[in-house]
C-alpha cells in the first residue's frame, strides 16, 4: 500500500514526460500463473466453468 505513496509522483512525472528508459509498466505477481498465450474468450470460458463447478460443489453444503 505504501509503494504508490513513495513512487507515485516519480512514476507520474516519468509517464508525463515519456522518459523512455524509465517508463514503468507493472505486471504484478500474477504473471507467474501464465505459462502460455491464451485469449480472453478462453480465460472467460475457464472462469465460467470453474465458477459453475465451485457453485455446484457448494450446493451440498448450503442445501440449495
Amino acid at each position: 500500500p505504501y509503494q504508490h505513496a513513495l513512487t507515485g509522483e516519480l512514476l507520474a512525472a516519468i509517464e508525463e514526460h515519456q522518459v523512455e528508459p524509465l517508463v514503468y509498466e507493472a505486471l504484478g505477481q500474477s504473471c507467474a500463473w501464465f505459462n502460455e498465450p491464451t485469449t480472453v474468450a478462453e480465460v472467460m470460458a475457464r472462469l465460467e466453468r470453474e465458477t459453475t463447478g465451485a457453485l455446484s460443489a457448494m450446493r451440498a453444503y448450503v442445501g440449495s
